[in-house]
């Protein structure tokens, strides 16, 4: 399938951007000009995953905060296809790592959000990265961040719940997806459920070593906070770049910025100043590998 580039000027007068990524195309829009980003935020570009359904006007949200702190954006949008048929899910990951590797190579540094199923199609370039190492080492040695918001955490069950709540509003229609789901999971083992349960121990397992912040609660029915509090505590133990955990009682899934706006944007900015030291020390081994090279 053939990648173009579709240029929309929303703004003439705009700076920062946001590339939206689909399998079929590339979608730029440029955003309102803000004051001069600091230097390390140009040098960084924030990759997007959104949820299955997410409006513009959620999203925009997103967008916004970042774009506050001088970020460019590359925003990969969710479908109902990428979770029901892994192999587009894939097809969208090498898209995404082809761009990222290849049109975007002049970001030095890359920051992860990924928010509910968005955290799927991020495993499905986890996976990508573990095939081909060398093809997308690039990718991999930028990576200077995660945040997982809502992330569908815990079986594979909880991720087709999460596709039924994504597609309606309806609690009749919802159990009837699941249940069609279910069904066409027992038919698709080995390209879907088999895939699933691969995706989640590469999440669990061979993540990248850097900062890296959750956002949950302990009420969400997509996501389970128990499974999701061992993982971390298993991160705390073996990654020596800090994992922050932030899990409310009571929230929205992907609404904790809108439910929990002042908290959310406190622990946020916690963490962006976790990846800024990381990014600048990152930046000075780099620095030094680099002159023992001229030696």
């Amino acid at each position: 399938m053939f990648v173009y580039l579709v240029i929309r000027k929303i703004y003439r007068m705009r700076d920062l951007k946001v590339t939206t990524v689909t399998t079929a195309s590339l979608q730029l829009r440029e955003y309102p000009k803000l004051p001069p980003p600091k230097d390390i935020a140009k040098e960084t570009l924030v990759i997007f995953f959104s949820w299955l359904g997410a409006s513009q006007k959620a999203i925009d949200k997103y967008f916004e905060l970042y774009h506050s702190l001088g970020y460019d954006i590359l925003h990969v949008p969710g479908n109902v296809k990428h979770f029901a048929w892994p192999p587009t899910s894939v097809n969208l990951a090498r898209t995404v790592l082809d761009y990222v590797c290849t049109e975007l190579s002049h970001y030095r540094f890359l920051l992860i959000h990924s928010t509910s199923i968005g955290s799927y199609n991020y495993t499905s370039c986890l996976m990508e990265m573990n095939r081909n190492p060398l093809k997308y080492w690039n990718f991999s040695v930028r990576l200077v961040g995660n945040v997982f918001d809502s992330i569908t955490y815990g079986s594979y069950e909880r991720m087709r719940i999460s596709v039924s709540y994504g597609l309606t509003k309806s609690s009749f229609i919802r159990v009837l997806i699941q249940q069609l789901l279910a069904l066409y999971f027992i038919v698709t083992k080995s390209i879907t459920v088999d895939f699933y349960k691969e995706g989640m121990k590469t999440f669990k397992e061979q993540q990248a070593q850097v900062p890296s912040i959750f956002f949950y609660c302990k009420n969400d029915p997509l996501c389970d906070h128990s499974l999701t509090d061992v993982m971390v505590s298993d991160w705390h133990k073996r990654m020596t770049p800090p994992v922050l955990n932030v899990c409310w009682d009571s929230s929205v899934h992907a609404g904790h910025l809108f439910k929990h706006k002042d908290e959310y944007l406190t622990y946020h900015e916690s963490f962006m100043e976790a990846v800024r030291n990381f990014q600048t020390e990152k930046r000075g081994k780099t620095h030094k590998l680099h002159n023992k090279s001229k030696l």
